[in-house]
């Protein structure tokens, strides 16, 4: 099957209500669909599906390859499933209302923003609570009855919304932070500096020293400015790091270790677990 919108109306779940529509021009489409308890197997397809749910509150059991888990689904809540991959299902009676993207679109879309789905793909098998792109996706739904060149403008603007707000989160969950958005000179060249020199020994005394300031000074600047101590900002970027090189390359995880400045392979695996929510391995299968 070529499409999500296919495998939803010639599988099990063409027995259940559904609603398939189309809008923008980025190729999305949108399934309102109202399912009844079911295990299910969803097969590997090129599109990203961005799944709410309608119901307040539910439990349901899923599978993306490395065992079943069970997660408790709620009104707000934001499940990006990561494309190509078949992930399985034990559903109770839900109301889902999903976007799909095709991922070759996607990906055009970010890279002419220089932006990366790698960075996208850091939410993909995540459940993430997001108001506001909960309240996107629904938005979009409304708009996709209607058929026009305004709507289908609008229904653009929302999609571009929802992008950059999940890359934001991602950026703001994993410590980012472009030396270019820090208004101090003085602190852009310190995440510049450690952005060079991940793999070094970065300790909060040799930091002051390149941003000019005491110890005492930068500690507190650099928190007020980014939100997080330089040690913590330090270890999230090493994560970051360390989570591109895990997708991207085949390197050994004590090489991915040792070029982002873990020297002990075992620490680097309780760091990255309790920084990104998963193992090394975990993220390789990803």
């Amino acid at each position: 099957m070529d499409t999500f919108a296919d495998f939803y109306q010639n599988s099990e779940y063409a027995s259940f209500e559904q609603d398939v529509r189309r809008g923008g021009t980025f190729g999305l489409t949108f399934l309102d669909v109202k399912q009844g308890a079911i295990e299910t197997a969803d097969p590997a397809i090129p599109e990203v599906p961005f799944v709410t749910t309608m119901n307040k509150h539910d439990a349901f059991q899923y599978d993306f390859g490395d065992g079943w888990k069970t997660h408790s689904y709620a009104q707000g809540v934001v499940d990006i499933q990561p494309p190509n991959q078949e992930c399985r299902f034990r559903l109770p009676d839900l109301h889902l209302r999903i976007a799909f993207a095709p991922e070759q679109q996607l990906r055009v879309l970010l890279d002419e923003r220089g932006m990366s789905l790698t960075a996208l793909e850091g939410f993909s098998g995540q459940f993430r609570s997001s108001a506001m792109a909960f309240a996107l996706i629904q938005d979009m739904w409304r708009l996709s009855l209607y058929d026009d060149p305004a709507t289908n403008l609008m229904i653009d603007g929302l999609w571009l919304s929802l992008v950059s707000k999940l890359l934001a989160d991602t950026d703001k969950r994993l410590g980012l932070a472009p030396a270019s958005a820090i208004g101090d000179a003085r602190l852009g060249r310190v995440v510049e500096y450690i952005e060079e020199h991940l793999s070094e020994p970065l300790c909060v005394g040799n930091l002051a020293a390149v941003a000019c300031m005491s110890t005492t000074q930068f500690s507190r600047s650099f928190k007020s400015a980014l939100g997080q101590t330089p040690a913590k900002y330090v270890t999230l970027r090493r994560c970051r790091k360390a989570e591109e090189l895990l997708r991207k390359t085949k390197l050994p995880v004590t090489a991915v270790a040792a070029i982002c400045g873990f020297r002990n392979v075992n620490y680097f695996w309780t760091v990255f677990k309790r920084e990104t929510g998963r193992t090394p391995a975990e993220t390789r299968q990803h």
